[in-house]
């Protein structure tokens, strides 16, 4: 699993005969992109998100991973568990 925050576009998308309720942009593209990096079981979470979860969830400092889809010098975490701090 891989997850981002940030802003993005929510909303039908598509044409008259096709819309899809979806959302889309950079922050989406990386936490799929995460996602495709993770290894089974594992939960990949950039900074920005580890910011936000860093009180409630266990997550270790991933090592960098060199891939063309990150950008450079991203920090990226592994989340484990929940600490159970409110």
């Amino acid at each position: 699993m891989g997850i981002n925050s940030g802003k993005c576009r929510v909303g039908n998308f598509g044409t008259d005969n096709k819309l899809d309720y979806t959302v889309v942009g950079t922050v989406v593209n990386l936490a799929s992109h995460l996602e495709s990096l993770a290894q089974p079981g594992e939960i990949l979470i950039t900074e920005d998100t580890f910011k936000l979860v860093r009180n409630q969830v266990k997550c270790t400092e991933k090592k960098p991973i060199d891939s063309q889809y990150l950008p450079s010098g991203i920090k990226l975490y592994s989340a484990h568990r929940m600490t159970g701090a409110q």
